[in-house]
């Protein structure tokens, strides 16, 4: 009788589990990426070609944000999933910069400073080692910054304000963040 009493749980919690687990995540058929209970992350309107980001940077003197990314990284689904989304964050993108983003395992060809690169191939240049990586290119086309690793959504709002309103020239990071929440 334990025995069927302990099955019988055992099933009734699974089954319950199903029913409260995770954010479902499924690609449709216009390129965005549906979370239930989350925003549309519609990447095709966030992102930007990298070619085009740079040709604008140049023209209205945003920066350019590059986000690295490789489809197997978890942290970086974390991104689209948590951050991204987020209206902070999307304001503070569209304030400051031209976001792209790049599969670090793409053979698909860029140029960048004059030179033709597979994604990948970039990805080495920047010497990116962990995933996800940004990389903040500033309107003339040269890398100022690099941050790796994932960031919840209010530390990652304030290091696009920190970079994208220029603070980074006068103040160290942990400095701006302190005043911003003061």
């Amino acid at each position: 009788m334990t025995k069927f009493y302990s099955g019988f749980l055992t099933f009734i919690l699974v089954a319950i589990m199903g029913l409260i687990g995770g954010p479902d995540v499924r690609p449709s058929k216009s390129n965005k990426v549906i979370h239930q209970k989350q925003q549309i992350v519609d990447h095709d309107t966030l992102w930007q070609p990298f070619d085009t980001a740079l040709s604008k940077a140049k023209t209205d003197h945003k920066m350019v944000l590059v986000d690295f990314y490789a489809d197997w990284c978890t942290y970086c689904k974390k991104m689209d999933r948590n951050v991204y989304p987020k209206k902070e964050v999307r304001e503070a993108l569209n304030k400051y910069f031209h976001p792209v983003r790049i599969n670090t395992e793409s053979n698909q060809k860029i140029t960048f400073d004059g030179k033709t690169y597979t994604k990948k191939s970039l990805s080495n240049a920047f010497g990116i080692k962990k995933l996800p990586t940004i990389i903040f290119i500033n309107s003339n086309g040269k890398p100022i910054a690099q941050q790796p690793g994932y960031m919840p959504p209010d530390i990652f709002t304030k290091l696009l304000d920190f970079v994208g309103s220029g603070a980074y020239k006068n103040t160290s990071f942990n400095k701006y963040k302190v005043n911003k929440t003061s």
